[in-house]
């Protein structure tokens, strides 16, 4: 074998804290085996604690094991960490320098021995490790390595342990097999997560009967392989040791808490039915009994997003994942296919994303956890209103005629539709708005910049942001693709025209009647807050008849307290897009009025960041080019409540 070079040693040293490694065997490159992925050894052991003196040989025991991997079967790199250099933090370190480079056909074992922990209020076991300071142990959770080992992107991960509750959580029901070189062939090509333990949930053989066993069974393995199935099966001539309540060495599946019955590590890992570690020997030709290696199951990994904070599903299992509301979680080493993603509250309640993820092969994909419907949607309530505004308003424009409306119920958007709703909707249509007829407000007047669009609006945005530079044929696009998404029947036929289905229970923009009476929330006052709005309440520039601050940008989606029916910036902050065409009212008082079938401008309602606060009122009507995209425009949906 070849020495370690000293810049690789430098690299691992500052991978670990510079604490150093007692060994690093480089890489063995004999011919006959280039189908097997690279094996990696990990041996973890402590013999001297502090408080509790020695605990016989468990560093010993660990090199004779090393020893034998070595100079017998094809392990090419092993890392070591003994007594004090075997902290939690150093495992940590460790474990996470190994996820960065083992790759989807490697296989890790991780051996280790020393003392064990139980929590009598949980139940939940741990290693017990050397302290970082002088006195006392630091211990590490059985859950915390289970996690560390699930996302090292290894085909198989073996833990073999010499401690006291090591299998605490974990699955023991176990089939042994038939070990033919068909069975070798297919535990080598599928994903496993094994653990073989002394101790269960209680206490632990001796190290002399447990470890003396697996040093026989690895030395006088016959043929030239022996996987973790064929291990167990040898073990198996342990016997308990009476005198201190010994238990039998026991093969697990590292697998989530609940203990369903799929085998599935944490953080999406799937261990496959059939799939165990195969130690090979390291003979310098080639294995002749070792039919050619099918390709591995192909994997991929999941980037889920969630407004929802819980524990990560994957096929309907938990995956022993939290994730916090508004954040990130990946799931690695996911077989390729299509994968059932989901989150489940504290409370219990099942979340899942509106589409099947499809995984592929070394890729990672996208799936979000959204809200359900309702919590995103407020429910506006039947009623009557006058649209329009009175004579004497302030600002009032000559288009506002008042008259009576009736409107039906139906659901409003809480928020304006967020960049990261925007960005979904492009990454899964592949839809993209056309470079080049992007507005830009630079604080006197509007000027088209070419180098400006949705995700440069030329001022400082993130994804809980409202979108702008939208045109109102990219917001009735964006409408049917959630339609779609969710499984409702779209609101609008897009052909040279767009017309409206309003059958439809798919989303859609409001009318400018829905949006007036939505805005009001059974208010009859310029603004639904009152008389006058203030900048505490509402984003739009201060011209000097207004007080307040200019922000000169957008604002978050829930920066100012809702209206009386739970909608968040009805006043400022974005113009958002209506149905209507832009035209004059008509006398008469109407029920549901949709505006008329041809026009030159749509409608836009509400005030933006950009304009004073007099056309952020209820009542005041904007129009625009539907083709046209402001960096002060937006949109968002609603849906029509189906008759009884």
């Amino acid at each position: 074998m070849r020495p370690l070079s000293r810049n690789l040693v430098t690299i691992l040293f500052s991978a670990l804290l510079w604490v150093p490694l007692v060994f690093l065997y480089g890489q063995d490159g004999r011919s006959g085996l280039a189908s097997i992925g690279k094996q990696w050894a990990v041996f973890i052991a402590i013999d001297r604690y502090d408080e509790w003196g020695t605990l016989g040989n468990p560093v010993r025991d660990a090199k004779d094991i090393r020893d034998i991997l070595v100079g017998m079967y094809r392990i090419q790199e092993v890392y070591e960490l003994y007594n004090g250099q075997a902290t939690a933090d150093n495992v940590r370190n460790l474990l996470a320098d190994l996820r960065k480079r083992t790759g989807p056909t490697d296989s890790v074992f991780v051996f280790y021995a020393g003392g064990g922990q139980i929590d009598k209020f949980t139940g939940a076991g741990s290693w017990m490790l050397t302290a970082s300071q002088p006195k006392g142990a630091s211990l590490l959770a059985n859950d915390e390595v289970q996690s560390m080992l699930s996302v090292l992107p290894a085909k198989h991960v073996l833990l073999i342990s010499d401690a006291c509750f090591t299998g605490s959580g974990l699955d023991i029901s176990r089939n042994t097999p038939e070990f033919t070189v068909g069975y070798y062939n297919e535990a080598y090509n599928k994903v496993s997560r094994q653990v073989m333990t002394s101790g269960a949930v209680k206490t632990g053989p001796s190290s002399a009967k447990f470890l003396d066993q697996l040093k026989r069974s690895l030395r006088n393995a016959q043929g030239r392989y022996i996987d973790a199935e064929a291990l167990f099966g040898a073990m198996q001539d342990v016997e308990p040791d009476r005198s201190q309540s010994a238990a039998k060495p026991l093969l697990l599946i590292l697998k989530n808490q609940r203990q369903e019955p799929v085998n599935l590590l944490s953080l999406g890992t799937a261990h496959q039915d059939g799939g165990s570690f195969v130690f090979f020997k390291d003979f310098s030709t080639a294995m002749p009994e070792v039919p050619p290696l099918s390709a591995v199951r192909e994997v991929g990994h999941i980037a889920v997003t969630s407004e929802i904070s819980g524990m990560v599903m994957l096929q309907g299992i938990e995956t022993g994942t939290r994730i916090r509301a508004n954040g990130t979680a990946l799931l690695w080493n996911v077989p390729a296919g299509d994968a059932e993603v989901a989150v489940k509250s504290d409370e219990g309640q099942i979340f899942k994303a509106y589409l099947a993820t499809a995984v592929k092969p070394e890729e990672t994909a996208a799936a979000a956890i959204e809200h359900p419907f309702i919590d995103r949607f407020a429910r506006i309530p039947e009623g009557t209103f006058v649209m329009g505004s009175p004579q004497g308003e302030a600002g009032r424009s000559d288009d506002e005629t008042q008259r009576r409306i009736k409107i039906s119920s139906f659901y409003m958007q809480k928020q304006e539709v967020s960049r990261a709703e925007f960005q979904q909707f492009l990454s899964e249509t592949g839809y993209e708005p056309p470079l080049g007829s992007a507005h830009i407000w630079n604080g006197t007047s509007w000027e088209i910049r070419a180098d400006a669009d949705w995700r440069n609006p030329h001022f400082p945005q993130d994804d809980r942001h409202p979108v702008t530079l939208v045109s109102w044929y990219d917001a009735v696009e964006y409408c049917n693709w959630r339609s779609l998404r969710e499984g409702l029947q779209p609101a609008y036929i897009i052909e040279e025209n767009v017309s409206w289905d309003p059958q439809a229970d798919g989303y859609r923009l409001p009318t400018e009647a829905e949006w007036e009476y939505a805005v009001r929330g059974g208010r009859e006052t310029p603004f639904w807050v009152g008389e006058r709005i203030g900048a505490t309440e509402a984003n739009f520039a201060p011209y000097p008849r207004d007080q307040g601050i200019y922000r000169q940008a957008t604002v978050p989606a829930d920066e100012f307290p809702p209206n009386p029916w739970g909608l968040y910036n009805m006043h400022g902050n974005v113009w958002e897009w209506c149905w209507d065409w832009y035209a004059p009212y008509k006398a008469e008082d109407q029920a549901d009025p949709i505006g008329e079938s041809l026009g030159e401008y749509r409608v836009r309602r509400g005030g933006s960041w950009s304009a004073e606060s007099r056309y952020a009122r209820s009542a005041y009507r904007s129009y625009m080019t539907p083709t046209h995209r402001y960096n002060d425009t937006g949109f968002r949906l609603v849906r029509s409540i189906p008759e009884k």
